[in-house]
């Protein structure tokens, strides 16, 4: 249940570019939304001295969002039901992205899956089958997200992926779900999925594979 929550709630997430955010909720009517989101992010509760600080707000008659380099407010009108706080939550999601993408980050439309260690991801636009394809790997195979993975590079250079929620799930009494998005797999690959007749991979130079972003 994300109905009930303690007022200030706060939990941090960190990336593997070492991207700190502290996700606070300021008041009572903001507790259940990020409460929610810590549930589908398995964030850990505290509080980060470094960093970027996020604060959740309710009580607007619109939603309103305020984006400086170390500080995002999100305000919220009060959502009313079930799917109302699923948006709500979802929307905090997309203002931390938002924030991170500032330093280099990615948010893309892909399922990430991990095999001996490395991420693989799944990317394609809906409807194409990339669910599907991550939810058939065969084991060894790992399947960390389905339709979303955020993409960042360390300080040595080298990318990373965290999964990222499938928010859909949580509408209309769906299934939910948990996604840990504070753990990082090394990116090895990204195949960009098309239905087709026959099976076949195709080597994309590097201008074709940033044109299908």
């Amino acid at each position: 249940r994300w109905d009930k929550g303690s007022m200030n709630s706060s939990y941090v997430l960190s990336l593997a570019d070492s991207f700190h955010v502290q996700i606070t909720a300021g008041d009572a009517g903001a507790s259940p939304i990020v409460e929610m989101l810590a549930h589908a992010m398995k964030l850990r509760p505290g509080s980060s001295a470094a960093g970027h600080s996020l604060l959740v707000l309710t009580g607007q008659e619109k939603d309103v969002f305020s984006l400086s380099e170390h500080n995002t407010i999100c305000l919220f009108s009060p959502p009313q039901n079930k799917d109302e706080l699923v948006f709500r939550a979802m929307e905090v999601s997309l203002a931390i992205a938002h924030a991170a993408q500032q330093r280099g980050g990615v948010l893309v439309h892909g399922g990430l899956a991990e095999y001996e260690g490395k991420g693989v991801i799944l990317a394609a636009p809906g409807g194409t089958g990339k669910s599907t394809a991550a939810s058939r790997l065969p084991h060894p195979w790992r399947s960390l997200s389905d339709d979303a993975a955020f993409i960042v590079r360390d300080l040595q250079g080298s990318y990373f992926a965290h999964p990222w929620p499938t928010w859909s799930r949580f509408y209309e009494n769906g299934p939910g779900g948990e996604w840990d998005v504070g753990a990082a797999t090394p990116l090895k690959t990204i195949y960009f999925l098309f239905q087709s007749p026959r099976d076949d991979l195709e080597e994309l130079i590097p201008a074709q594979a940033a044109a299908m972003f």
